[in-house]
């Protein structure tokens, strides 16, 4: 597991069709505390969640920051490269993506509280192999492809 305070992930990715619900780019195979997913959403926007549930809470709450950017893959996108990435601060809580250098999204979850870290265990890029078990959503394979996926231990700038 790698335990971070920010993070940035960026990759190369051509999308031939947004056709359900989420479409993974980054999926860990659970969703554990400090876990982040980074999917597409069915209105073609970027999604970005991390999981910190509390010790003892009620497991049917939804305990992830969720973080969505306006849509990007849309009819006039879909099947070219496209260059995207998602930075998130531990600290401060905001998460920034972006979509071919431009931003298309900031915000700051009212679930956020800084300091805590980011975890990664076994991870899927593309894919979500081992989906919880009786989720709703247990299907999401990107329609597409993926080329130089980057993860740094950073909150990178725009630059």
């Amino acid at each position: 597991m790698l335990f971070r305070s920010a993070l940035t992930l960026a990759c190369w990715v051509k999308v031939d069709s947004v056709d359900k619900k989420y479409s993974g780019l980054l999926l860990t195979d659970g969703y554990d505390n400090g876990e982040p997913h980074w999917q597409i959403y069915e209105d073609g926007s970027l999604m970005f969640s991390i999981m910190y549930r509390p010790a003892g809470s009620d497991p049917g709450k939804k305990w992830n920051q969720m973080y969505y950017s306006k849509p990007v893959f849309t009819s006039d996108s879909l099947g070219r490269w496209h260059h995207i990435a998602v930075s998130y601060d531990g600290q401060s809580g905001e998460v920034v993506q972006y979509f071919d250098g431009a931003e298309v999204g900031r915000e700051i979850s009212k679930l956020h509280k800084p300091g805590r870290a980011i975890t990664f265990g076994p991870c899927e890029i593309g894919n979500w192999g081992l989906s919880t078990e009786g989720h709703q959503f247990p299907v999401r394979h990107l329609n597409g492809a993926i080329d130089e996926f980057a993860i740094y231990s950073t909150a990178l700038s725009a630059d």
